[in-house]
């Protein structure tokens, strides 16, 4: 086959275009496509043609198919392996008794019909005397906090039954103390046992259908709840100490005691804090516990022992009061009557806590509510939401997880046990990598130069892209270890999480008569796991990139980040430089008039977010108004949009482009312009399938492999360059002479036929077939030549090769060509 040097690289080009349909590559060039003769050598007009087989881009395809093929696999693994995971975050969110969002809404209607978040918490700055208000109001049992948990009669005054009683807004049951009516002992085990029947130690989906009296012997016992309410006291010292021995500062007669947020039991050892009113916890620094204007109501029993409340629990971590639905809504506001004239909450005060559990049965879940407040030294409640001020949370646990009398709670542990052993398998093959890895390294260092760079060279050959033996450490490695150290933490807290709710000295006891601070154990792991997850799934994100690196228009955004990296550090240099001198001005001109100012930290925060929705300039002069400094406010509001929004945003987003134009132009170069995409690759995989179900279901097709069929083309490539033919056309039948005569054997079994060969031959997906114009084929010998012939003896004629040595003498001709 001759052609010129111009023409072969139209061929060349042809070919590479084949990724874009390689079952018709003459589809996507143009019908002109000609010779320095004006002949066209590729055409899709009904001229008389021959197929040939350009052998580099076939062999590029064969070799290049592994990557590919293992890139799509191990990219959709862990696509599915995150989807999974992401399932069970989501499955552990819900409960298979509330599909309809009733776990969603006990929340919510316990912050808003209960607690009335926003207008308790949210809008008010308020001292310490007015938590009395929020708690009770003696005047009205149906106001409060006190009020909504303990709701005494319905809407139409009609009192609760006793089955009624302890019910919080009609469907949840106060959990955390009984009373008894009748001496004689309820036949009911009122400690659920662990069920038999669940050899893995599930536990009944009814474990805890005993809270709700009308299913149970309601005669003999009330079941009811409680609310808790926890202070906190802290130590107090003196305000200003002398700088030097005997000398006093003149502030110390205005303020001589000061009072600390450091608790008080830590001065006392562990040991010595428990045993309630005996325990060696003073109620202020000097004062024991209980202090005498409580310790003098003790004998006298219409204080309903509320001189407890001065003592401190070592159970509850503070100086606690539990209020009993059974002791009734007269007797527990006399308590809280008591408690507020004996001044129960002072200056010592750090902060208090009110607690209640409740059971919905409906959805079988535990809700419990926790309302703190911090007492600053400012003299009024924290603030909202911040570390040491009002803070609500509202949490359902599920304590009877996988109840597998439901085909959705058995399929969520299902789930569960395929998510672990996926987990410990792809531990196990990391752990095997890195082991080859470093062996690898080690070996590579030991070894002299040249050694090295033949180790370097072989662990980069894509035939041992199944194996483990060319495994080469990189810092995708060090992603893929954090991200899996993050789902062994996940599944070591999860079982912890379930050790806790299966344990039979942790089970919520019917009746008890104690706040279930179990309830908070397992919600405190649950919030450790939720915000592990969250940094696993950021990892998740971020290890997506590493599966990219096989398919060019993907990994064009991985080039442009991994090209960014130097500049991004120099801008962040500058950024963190100035958002912190913007946040220390803000801070010292607004912190004090703004709350969003009032640290360095709330400063930097607001700096930050700000920065992409701009300042409140009103605001800002309102502040700086009250600094006497009304300039201060535009110039700060012009300086902060001026540098961070105009300039070091525009120089973010250039840096990225920039880096982004960078990488797809290396991309294009490498490809010469024709980048396979997504679409290209799924179309290959597409063809692969089907070439899958032939060689699987037609006999002919058994022995064709991609393995077969390389070699065939490498021998023949090997034997060219022996013969200094430097030609890249070549026609499949010297291929096919070149594979085992089994393979022949069964690619004859095949109906039919192209000339002399098989048409089969030609059906594999990574051969570049050519159609070529017959009229450019030159016959060597005229007289071996015959008008029946396909594939007639070819003559690689001198102008045809790439040598100087075959251009000076004549080629020889390829026997059997």
């Amino acid at each position: 086959l001759a052609m010129s040097t111009s023409t072969a690289a139209v061929v060349a080009r042809v070919a590479a275009n084949r990724k874009k349909n390689k079952r018709n590559i003459s589809d996507v060039v143009d019908d002109h496509v000609t010779s320095p003769g004006g002949k066209s050598i590729c055409s899709t007009s009904e001229q008389e043609t021959v197929k040939v087989i350009h052998i580099d881009q076939s062999i590029e395809e064969l070799e290049s198919w592994p990557a590919i093929r293992d890139g799509w696999k191990n990219l959709a693994g862990y696509a599915v392996f995150v989807a999974l995971f992401m399932l069970i975050i989501i499955l552990g969110c819900q409960n298979a008794a509330a599909p309809d969002g009733s776990l969603f809404a006990t929340n919510t209607v316990v912050r808003d019909a209960v607690l009335d978040e926003y207008k308790t918490f949210v809008t008010n700055e308020n001292s310490l005397g007015d938590w009395w208000g929020y708690l009770f109001d003696p005047t009205d049992v149906t106001a409060g906090w006190f009020g909504k948990v303990f709701p005494k009669n319905w809407y139409n005054d009609d009192n609760f039954t006793k089955d009624e009683a302890s019910m919080v807004l009609t469907y949840n049951k106060l959990v955390g103390e009984h009373h008894r009516v009748k001496e004689q002992r309820c036949p009911v085990n009122m400690r659920l046992r662990r069920s038999l029947s669940h050899l893995i130690g599930v536990f009944d989906s009814d474990r805890y259908f005993i809270l709700f009296p009308e299913y149970t012997c309601s005669e003999e016992l009330v079941f009811a709840g409680g609310l808790l309410i926890v202070q906190v006291r802290g130590t107090d010292e003196p305000c200003i100490k002398p700088y030097y021995s005997g000398l006093n500062t003149a502030y110390e007669q205005l303020a001589p005691r000061c009072y600390t947020s450091k608790p008080i039991e830590s001065d006392v050892a562990e040991a010595s804090r428990a045993g309630g009113c005996a325990s060696k916890v003073p109620w202020t620094s000097g004062v024991a516990a209980p202090p005498p204007q409580a310790n003098a109501t003790a004998p006298n029993s219409t204080y309903a022992d509320i001189y407890k409340a001065f003592c401190y629990s070592d159970e509850y971590k503070g100086f606690a009061v539990f209020l009993s639905a059974a002791d009734g809504t007269d007797l527990n506001m006399q308590k809280l009557v008591h408690l507020k004239e004996l001044k129960w909450l002072d200056r010592s005060t750090v902060s208090i806590e009110v607690k209640f559990a409740i059971y919905n049965a409906h959805i079988r879940m535990f809700t419990f509510a926790s309302l703190k407040m911090g007492m600053t030294r400012a003299g009024v409640w924290g603030r909202y939401t911040s570390p040491d001020g009002k803070f609500i949370k509202v949490k359902s646990i599920d304590m009877e997880p996988f109840g597998l009398d439901e085909a959705g709670e058995a399929a969520k542990l299902g789930l569960n046990l395929v998510f672990c052993g996926w987990v410990f398998h792809n531990v196990l093959v990391f752990l095997i990598r890195m082991a080859f890895g470093l062996r690898n390294l080690l070996r590579a260092r030991a070894a002299p130069p040249q050694a090295a760079a033949t180790l370097s060279a072989r662990a980069t050959n894509t035939e041992g892209m199944n194996s483990y033996e060319n495994e080469e450490l990189d810092w995708w490695d060090a992603m893929e270890c954090a991200n899996l150290a993050l789902f062994v933490a996940f599944i070591v807290l999860r079982i912890r999480q379930l050790g806790l709710v299966f344990d039979d000295s942790k089970v919520i006891e019917v009746p008890a008569n104690k706040y279930p601070t179990i309830l908070e154990e397992v919600a405190s792991l649950d919030e450790q796991i939720y915000q592990l997850n969250f940094f696993n799934i950021g990892f998740c994100i971020l290890r997506f990139f590493q599966f990219y690196k096989f398919q060019p228009s993907l990994a064009i955004v991985t080039d442009t980040l991994v090209a960014a990296i130097p500049d991004l550090a120099h801008f962040l240099t500058i950024f963190v430089a100035f958002l912190v001198l913007l946040a220390m001005m803000s801070h010292g001109f607004f912190g004090s008039t703004m709350f969003e100012f009032a640290t360095l930290n709330e400063s930097l925060m607001t700096c930050f977010i700000r920065m992409f929705g701009g300042l409140n300039l009103p605001q800002l002069i309102i502040a700086s108004n009250s600094n006497n400094a009304q300039s201060v406010s535009s110039a700060f509001f012009t300086f902060f949009h001026a540098l961070l929004i105009i300039v070091l945003l525009n120089v973010l987003l250039a840096i990225i482009v920039d880096s982004y134009t960078e990488a797809l132009s290396k991309t294009e170069e490498k490809f010469r312009g024709n980048v396979p995409s997504v679409v290209t690759d799924l179309a290959e995989i597409l063809s692969r399938s089907r070439w899958a179900f032939d060689r699987t279901f037609k006999p002919w097709a058994w022995k064709y492999s991609d393995e077969v069929l390389l070699r065939a083309l490498r021998t023949l490539k090997r034997e060219l360059e022996e013969a200094e033919i430097s030609t890249q056309l070549v026609p499949m039948k010297l291929v096919y002479e070149r594979m085992p005569e089994a393979t022949r054997k069964g690619l004859l079994k095949s109906k039919q036929r192209e000339g002399d060969l098989p048409e089969a031959v030609y059906r594999h997906p990574s051969l570049v077939v050519l159609q070529v114009n017959k009229s450019l084929v030159r016959v060597t010998d005229k007289s071996e030549a015959t008008p029946d012939d396909d594939i007639p003896a070819l003559d690689l004629a001198p102008e045809t090769l790439a040598s100087a040595k075959a251009r000076d003498a004549p080629a020889p001709a390829l026997a059997g060509a």
